[in-house]
This record gives C-alpha cells, structure tokens and sequence, in this order.
C-alpha cells in the first residue's frame, strides 16, 4: 500500500510540474467580413521539435488549446469547404478559404509557462479550389505501376501539392484551395505513366504545366487526364 501511495505522489508532482511548464493559446478565428467561422482546424506546429497541437473552433469562431508546452509556435488554420456556416450572411453557403499557412506567412506565437497567449486571432482569405481528376481505368496507380504528382505554384516558386479529395475504382480526384486574383500554374508529372487530355490527346512531356488564374465568381478549374499507360 505504501509503495501504491509513493506511486499516485510521484504522478501527482510529475502532472503538477508539467502544467507549471505549460501555457495555453486562445483566439477567434474568422473571414476578411468578419464573419465568425466554425469548424476550422487550428493546428499549433512548435517552431523547436515538440508535440503539434490542434483544436476546432466552435460556433462562435473560438478556439483554445491548453496544456502547450513554452515555445514559439507557428499557427496554421485549414478551413475543410464542405463546412456551412450556420448564420451571416454566408449562411447555408459553401464558402472556400485557403490554407492559412500556404500562401501567406504563418500567425506566430510565444507561449509562456503558466499563461495563456490570448487573442492569436486569424483572418481566413476566401478563394476558389482547383479540381483535378486523374481516370484510371487500368489501374496503374493501384497496381504501383507508378504515380501522378499534381501540385500548384505560386509567385513564390513553392510547390503546393494537390489532396486526394476521393477515390474509387475508376481513378482520383485531387483538390486544393487556392487565392484569388493571383497567377499560378498547375503542374502535372507523370513520371513512368502516360497521360493524355480530356479529349484522349497524350502530353508529350513528363511533367506539363496549365496557367490558372482565378477570380471571385468564377467556376472553380477542373482538369481531366486520363491514365493510358506506361511511357515508353
């Protein structure tokens, strides 16, 4: 029994000295309207190596995360589009914001031990998403044949890669987010696997790039390649 009560101490200490050492980081988190948004995902990257922390803003656009450990923090918010506001007027619209951390420099943070860093507030930035299928149909892809890399450049020469948004038996569909009114291009690379256009014409080269160039109102870009086999 005794050495059961040493136990629970020595756990005791340990949690009350971890929480002496840790801070905590609060804010709210919104649009350029001002738009309060819900469900967006903050997620706290430590500057040092550490633990990567991550929370969800609620209804009010409020987000907390405690127990941080002291350190400089980069934070980073990903607002998933299939997300509907539940009131403004943006209400019951799907409404696209990109990657907060993508296309402008990261919200930094210090966290001090026993504080908490209020107000680390962020301003989403709405934008269109790139759309990208990848047809399959002899599954290439699934039978490590070879991969297609698509990604998005920027003014900054950052190579910004595409997500698979889904998937089925017949190929791929990739996404991203993407700002407004700035030009980039779409790069597409086959690596060992041919493709050709919507219309069935082949790429002729390995890697190809499309010019994209969105503006509010537009149609979000969707582009098609089909998968026709291995390159010579």
């Amino acid at each position: 029994m005794r050495n059961a009560l040493c136990s629970v101490a020595v756990v005791a200490v340990a949690a009350c000295a971890f929480a002496q050492s840790s801070g905590g980081i609060q804010g709210v988190i919104s649009d350029e309207s001002g738009q309060l948004l819900a469900g967006a995902y903050v997620i706290a990257s430590p500057v040092k190596p550490g633990t990567t922390l991550m929370a969800v803003s609620n209804s009010g656009g409020q987000y907390s995360l405690a127990q941080a450990p002291s350190g400089n923090y980069m934070i980073c918010v990903q607002v998933p589009h299939s997300i509907y506001q539940p009131v403004g007027p943006f209400a019951n619209a799907v409404i696209n914001y990109v990657d907060s951390c993508y296309w402008s420099a990261p919200t930094q943070v210090t966290v001090t031990a026993g504080q908490v860093a209020a107000n680390i507030n962020v301003r989403m930035v709405k934008g269109s998403v790139v759309h990208v299928r990848l047809n399959d149909p002899g599954k290439h892809m699934a039978g490590g044949e070879g991969v297609v890399l698509v990604g998005v450049v920027g003014p900054s020469s950052r190579w910004h890669p595409l997500n698979v948004a889904s998937s089925d038996a017949s190929g791929r569909t990739l996404e991203l987010a993407i700002p407004f009114n700035i030009a980039m291009r779409l790069e597409v690379n086959g690596g060992r696997l041919q493709l050709a256009d919507e219309g069935g014409v082949a790429l002729p080269a390995v890697s190809t790039s499309f010019s994209i160039l969105q503006a509010a109102g537009q149609k979000d870009p969707t582009l098609t390649f089909n998968i026709t086999g291995k390159r010579p």
